[in-house]
């Protein structure tokens, strides 16, 4: 017997700020504790923050994990 694969997904909300660096994040989607742990890998990216008339601006973008729970074999 197959079963189908299951994805469970975190998106996140991630404004980055004038320096480049993650200035917040709001969880859109969350499936606990996986929705901590994408958290914590947001907060080490950096970025070359956006521009408008050659000066930094924040920006916003999202960002969605998706983590699949593989089936066992069945015998």
């Amino acid at each position: 017997m197959i079963e189908i694969l299951r994805g469970h997904s975190v998106t996140l909300q991630v404004e980055v700020g004038k320096s480049g660096a993650i200035a917040a994040i709001d969880v859109l989607e969350a499936v606990p504790p996986l929705t901590e742990e994408a958290g914590k890998v947001v907060r080490n990216w950096k970025f070359k923050p956006a521009e408008f008339n050659s000066k930094p601006i924040p920006s916003t973008f999202l960002a969605q994990f998706v983590f699949w729970q593989i089936p066992r074999q069945r015998s």
